[in-house]
């Protein structure tokens, strides 16, 4: 669903404050949880935290009042809660009401907008999770078929047809005896910079007296297991590790998981000046299950590198290339 229609909808029940902010599959953490909303408006002082389905069930309604506890209990009090969804019963409308949700159904003609269960998952965008595990597939394996891009990549087979045709519409992939490849590599790294500039991402700018990037990770990288925080060495800082050809550089890229920064920033002595910057991100998805330890250093994996790589334009598009042919090689 794009952003017009969503705000559109909104507004038959709610007061909509132009101009209003839709950021779509946003990533929250509560405590040591991991969740994610389907989209969330910025309007005016108050947030709107929006989940769309096809039909509403008991199991999405009790899910989304516990999500709903759980940011109030982060001091979000300008906060409401919304469905938009094209199904829904008569009972669910009745609990939904005592939850304090709100419900907005939705014409039919829209079934084929919402077919995924989340828009900020949807095939129209190439950054998301599922979409990026279907390019990195080409990336890694070349020219395959719509069905062995399911397979390997661990998505539906209609996913991976609604990623497919994304990507051959804007020019990204050709189909050549019945093989599907990525034809346009710089027109992909155009898209992912556009659709997810690393500017996008929460970050703090941080210093250290250590000259030697690869030592100053390595201690990041125990400090933080000790310390029980979740860390992950990203892009630009990951490639060194994983590519023997690297360029030398005065600053590292690291994930850390929010409410650990600061904790952690203060046990290695971090500052406002030093020999090497250190810039911590908050991470937009899921970044350190999949992650690794080499050489002591815990880094995201190398389908995570790429995309980050390419969120940096053509700052590290060289990097990027050299990475894809070594795509598989962990």
């Amino acid at each position: 669903m794009e952003e017009e229609k969503l705000l559109y909808f909104l507004s038959k029940k709610l007061v909509i404050y132009p101009p209003s902010r839709v950021t779509f599959n946003v990533q929250f953490y509560p405590g040591n949880t991991n969740l994610s909303i389907d989209a969330v408006v910025k309007n005016g002082n108050e947030s709107i935290y929006v989940e769309i389905k096809r039909r509403i069930t008991f199991e999405n309604l009790f899910r989304f009042n516990s999500y709903k506890d759980l940011v109030k209990q982060q001091g979000i009090t300008m906060a409401k809660f919304v469905f938009l969804t094209v199904f829904v019963g008569e009972d669910i409308k009745d609990i939904a009401n005592k939850l304090e949700i709100i419900i907005i159904q939705l014409p039919p003609s829209l079934l084929t907008e919402i077919t995924y269960d989340n828009p900020g998952y949807s095939p129209s965008k190439i950054t998301s999770k599922r979409s990026f595990d279907v390019i990195y597939e080409m990336l890694s394996k070349g020219p395959s078929t719509i069905m062995a891009l399911s397979q390997s990549s661990g998505v539906s087979y209609g996913w991976a047809h609604g990623i497919v045709t994304r990507l051959k519409e804007i020019g990204i992939i050709d189909r050549k005896f019945g093989l599907y490849e990525i034809v346009n590599i710089d027109k992909l790294l155009d898209s992912i910079a556009y659709e997810r500039p690393i500017g996008s991402l929460n970050s703090k700018e941080y210093w250290t007296d250590s000259d030697d990037i690869l030592k100053f990770a390595r201690d990041v990288s125990s400090t933080a297991k000790i310390k029980e925080a979740k860390i992950a060495f990203m892009g630009p800082t990951a490639s060194i590790l994983y590519d023997p050809y690297y360029v030398k550089s005065d600053t590292l890229y690291v994930y850390v998981e929010p409410l650990k920064m600061v904790s952690l920033a203060d046990e290695l002595h971090l500052g406002r000046s030093g020999n090497l910057k250190v810039l911590a991100y908050l991470p937009d998805r899921d970044v350190f299950t999949d992650s690794k330890t080499l050489d002591g250093v815990t880094l995201t994996s190398q389908k995570q590198v790429l995309l980050d790589l390419a969120s940096f334009g053509v700052l590290y598009r060289e990097s990027f290339k050299r990475m894809v042919e070594r795509v598989g090689i962990e």
